[in-house]
């Protein structure tokens, strides 16, 4: 059996969720018995028994037709974000959602004619039924893990590159970007707190640019810029003081995820996700549309000493326990 990962054309640009999803699902995969796993590439003639789309838009349309007629089912992860605002609401009761958020003719494709829709939380499935009234029977629910287990490195790696001595605090995501939502704990970050660290690209947006020039006259809060190295990464999140992941919309963050099974403390948005569905009591949860909310509940939890955290119950979410629900559903549609 024959499988290929196809997302939209963009998403070699940053490294994204999507991206990290499709990319840990290939490194399994590719030396697994009974199943062979690929990128698609449009210059090849793949021929797939599946192919496993991510998304539901972005001008996709000729290629899934073609691969259909072609014999191929067709899985669709649709990325589908159970958002909880009033602009949501308004644009679902307008019915001009599919407008907006992608293109309208694939996605209408995708809707009729994909063989089974995968969801990474039982949010997700509830909104998408909601949203798109899918027959249940279409949709599988498979958690996105944690990517793999801790292990033991120089713990000092991350302090070493960047020159940290004292204690610290870390966000990480696309710094500048309205769905990271990072401008209201830069505002509520005091002077009396650790250093605030903040990995990830930059966004070139007006709402970037007032981050960045928020940050410049501050003596404890450092942009540090996008950081490959996966021991660096590690190495960061097992030492912070604290994690923060602010985001309007998260499924969660792989990143509050890895600082979660390093130990960190983490605070968590509660909002346009299933963070708590993920993360249970693991965390501490603040509503990312309440500044006051979230300065007070970072505020709590420097203060805080570290708190319990059920790592037998995120065994889970583990790449592995992830992985082989994942490969159940491919050879039983196969």
């Amino acid at each position: 059996m024959k499988i290929c990962y196809l997302a939209q054309p963009t998403i070699g640009l940053n490294q994204s969720g999507m991206k990290t999803q499709i990319d840990t699902l290939f490194e399994y995969f590719k030396n697994t018995d009974k199943i062979e796993v690929d990128k698609y590439n449009i210059w090849k003639n793949n021929k797939p028994d599946i192919i496993h789309y991510f998304g539901m838009g972005e001008g996709m349309l000729t290629l899934l037709q073609k691969l259909k007629e072609n014999g191929s089912k067709i899985i669709c992860s649709p990325n589908h974000w159970p958002i909880k605002s009033s602009f949501d609401k308004i644009l679902m009761s307008i019915n001009i959602k599919n407008v907006i958020y992608s293109n309208r003719v694939t996605k209408k494709y995708l809707l009729e004619n994909a063989d089974l829709f995968i969801v990474n939380s039982e949010a997700e499935k509830i909104k998408f039924i909601e949203t798109y009234r899918v027959s249940s029977d279409r949709i599988k629910v498979i958690h996105n893990s944690y990517g793999s287990e801790p292990y033991l490195i120089n713990k000092n790696l991350f302090r070493e590159k960047y020159s940290i001595q004292k204690p610290y605090a870390l966000m990480a995501g696309q710094f500048g970007s309205v769905r990271k939502n990072q401008l209201p704990v830069l505002q509520c970050w005091k002077e009396s707190y650790p250093d605030l660290y903040i990995l990830g690209g930059y966004d070139k947006t007006p709402y970037g640019k007032k981050c960045f020039k928020y940050i410049e006259d501050k003596n404890n809060i450092h942009y540090l810029g996008f950081e490959s190295e996966y021991d660096i990464l590690e190495s960061a999140y097992q030492q912070c003081e604290l994690f923060i992941s602010p985001g309007l919309i998260e499924t969660p963050s792989l990143s509050a995820f890895r600082a979660l099974i390093n130990g960190a403390k983490v605070c968590s948005t509660n909002f346009g996700g299933a963070p708590n569905e993920y993360f249970s009591d693991n965390v501490r949860y603040f509503d990312p549309y309440n500044k006051n909310e979230i300065a007070s509940t970072i505020d709590a939890s420097l203060k805080s000493e570290k708190w319990m955290i059920d790592f037998e119950g995120l065994k889970k979410f583990s790449n592995y326990s992830i992985n082989q629900e994942y490969k159940k559903i491919y050879l039983n549609l196969f």
